[in-house]
């Protein structure tokens, strides 16, 4: 089936080389020239052929009825559910545990609307997880026009079948309040029957914990408003922690280098490692919150970049470490 180049303009006009490129910009041949593609437009390619690789053989994909007609525009494939039974848990997991630094929207793929994969109480797309986790069995990412999702999709039905759990956002949501809920009163009960904290001690990191007293005054202290928004308004701050409570200690948890003083909305956002920090300030930003324009809506801007206090730096390190690992400290430790 042909390839209209101007309909898939980002893949195959933006993203050309710049020198010697068969494509002009205008979408024409450039007959003599040859140039290097990069590996996401050689997967949209494959593709939109309706193939893949495997030991230099190109192997054709079960497209749908009319896929190769021209006036279809169908992709997906119709026998997805045998090409994805070689699939194993572990390529799934994979996935999730380098999640952050795919970049998904490059295969079609949107934030999810409807359902979430829960893992561990962390939430993924699940369309996103099966059609990139498909590089274990044909080499390639599967593009999200080339399958569906939603309860009764093949995608569900493997994902489930591996052991995954698949809910709805609205039962993810309440779900992740009470976790957390759940999580601060067994936080303050351990703290309450620590014999070995004085009770100065005890009421310091209860304060801390929910992100008042002593704590909160030093924050105030050190920035007297969001790093980010700027917003100086106490009602709308909070107090949180860099590296979480449960991976602190006693005097990390105490710590005002252990925090930022942020607004809620930016506070939801570090605490789910949506963003984070570069060592110079420089804002580190999920690809969900780009495809999104999230920031942009609540006033911040991705060249945004911060004073960072040296006695942070550690903190970031691990906070980058874990939800941006490209970006993150091999010097870092627990």
């Amino acid at each position: 089936m042909p390839i209209e180049i101007r309909v898939h303009k980002e893949y195959l006009l933006d993203k050309r080389a710049k020198k010697y490129s068969p494509i002009t910009s205008f979408g024409k041949a450039h007959q003599g020239y040859c140039s290097e593609i990069n590996k996401v437009t050689a997967w949209f390619l494959l593709s939109r052929a309706g193939v893949y690789y495997n030991n230099d053989d190109i192997i054709e994909l079960e497209k749908s009825v009319g896929y190769r007609e021209a006036k279809s525009a169908s992709s997906r494939v119709s026998n997805l559910n045998s090409l994805m039974s070689k699939l194993e848990r572990r390529d799934i997991l994979d996935v999730l545990g380098k999640f952050e630094e795919i970049q998904y929207t490059d295969y079609k793929f949107q934030k999810s609307t409807t359902y979430d994969l829960d893992y561990n109480g962390n939430l993924f797309p699940p369309k996103v997880i099966f059609g990139v986790s498909a590089i274990a069995v044909i080499n390639r990412v599967l593009f999200a026009d080339e399958f569906t999702g939603g309860l009764d999709s093949v995608c569900f039905k493997v994902l489930t079948s591996l052991g995954f759990n698949i809910i709805e956002k609205s039962v993810s949501d309440v779900n992740s309040q009470k976790k957390a809920i759940d999580l601060l009163i067994e936080d303050i009960y351990e703290i309450e029957k620590d014999a070995n904290i004085s009770i100065t001690d005890r009421k310091q990191l209860i304060d801390a914990r929910v992100g008042q007293g002593k704590f909160r005054s030093d924050l105030n202290k050190l920035y007297g408003k969001c790093l980010l928004t700027d917003i100086s308004l106490d009602v709308m701050l909070r107090a949180s922690h860099i590296k979480p409570w449960r991976e602190s200690s006693n005097y990390e948890r105490l710590d005002p280098y252990n925090g930022l003083l942020l607004s809620a909305n930016v506070d939801i956002l570090f605490d789910k490692g949506l963003i984070s920090f570069k060592a110079n300030g420089e804002l580190l930003i999920s690809p969900v919150l780009v495809e999104n324009n999230i920031l942009e809506l609540i006033g911040i801007h991705a060249v945004t970049s911060v004073k960072i206090n040296e006695k942070c730096q550690k903190y970031l390190g691990w906070h980058r470490n874990k939800y941006f690992p490209s970006h993150g400290d091999k010097d870092v430790h627990d």
